[in-house]
């Protein structure tokens, strides 16, 4: 089967959306801007990546599943909300760049700085989590 994979870009501090981290992701799903197709094929694996834009870090920081299709946010339109489910934090932050100094996403034709969420590679996905020193069992 194939896996769903997904960078989830989130800020741990001061995010303009109504995050709660490791337990609801906050996006856009208006006509401006709209994350969710990338919600479309569950069960969905995903790791955190902090920007370094707004005081950001720039680090890979945890890792968890979406099973559930989004929802609504009741609250403000044209937002959605997906629900985490198995988070687990890494016990060690993991830069965006690699010890070569290379982007960890430069080889994804979907990586793009701009796009809050993005697809990576199961393979990916497990080297982030492996450096972060999450073993994730399959």
């Amino acid at each position: 089967m194939k896996r769903n994979c997904l960078v989830l870009s989130q800020y741990r501090n001061g995010s303009e959306y109504n995050d709660f981290i490791g337990k609801f992701y906050h996006f856009p799903g208006n006509k401006n801007k709209s994350y969710l197709g990338q919600f479309e094929n569950l069960p969905i694996e995903f790791v955190y990546y902090e920007p370094t834009a707004n005081g950001g870090s720039g680090e890979y920081f945890g890792y968890g599943k979406i099973i559930k299709k989004p929802f609504e946010d009741k609250r403000e339109a044209g937002q959605y909300f997906v629900e985490i489910e198995e988070f687990k934090p890494f016990n060690k932050p993991v830069p965006l760049k690699d010890l070569s100094g290379c982007l960890r996403e430069k080889d994804s034709p979907h990586y793009n700085s701009q796009n809050a969420v993005r697809k990576i590679t199961a393979d990916l996905l497990e080297e982030i989590c492996l450096d972060g020193e999450i073993r994730l069992n399959f």
